[in-house]
């Protein structure tokens, strides 16, 4: 639950400062810039990225694991996993508990591209904090952690 406190309507605010509003610029730029660099070497689209390191980060998945883990629509990892498979990047491997359900898997080309694509994630990510000292990109590290927490708590309870 948010907490709430009373907020006279005469006090400034600066969208700048908005938490909220930082978190959004600061995501979609990151986020679009190094969209750049796997979408002109590796034709993969954000979604398609996405599912293709989750994937290659957990190993079997489902489509459902996915979308929970990610916080993506079902019909956006759907499409994902579509391109994905007729590019033969991901197999799927029915469940032998369950036949309703496949497990996504990644292919040998799949592992090939997770494994190109992920040193330049690193590069990209290592990029983007290096303007912080190691105290700092800790303590960043933490409170964002304890808000993806929060986030995923929240999320539960709303379900």
């Amino acid at each position: 639950m948010v907490a709430r406190r009373k907020v006279k309507a005469a006090e400034p605010f600066s969208l700048r400062e908005f938490l909220p509003y930082q978190l959004a610029v600061l995501a979609d730029y990151t986020s679009s810039r190094f969209a750049e660099v796997y979408s002109e070497r590796f034709g993969l689209s954000i979604p398609e990225w996405r599912v293709l390191a989750t994937v290659g980060e957990c190993s079997m998945l489902r489509a459902k694991d996915i979308e929970a883990e990610r916080h993506l629509h079902k019909t956006v990892v759907s499409r994902a996993i579509a391109k994905l498979r007729a590019r033969g990047l991901l197999e799927l491997k029915n469940n032998v508990q369950d036949r309703r359900e496949s497990f996504l898997l990644l292919t040998p080309n799949g592992r090939k591209l997770y494994g190109e694509i992920v040193p330049l994630a690193r590069v990209y990510s290592d990029g983007i904090l290096g303007s912080l000292s190691a105290v700092e990109r800790a303590g960043l590290q933490r409170g964002l952690e304890r808000m993806m927490q929060h986030v995923d708590a929240e999320r539960q309870r709303s379900a």
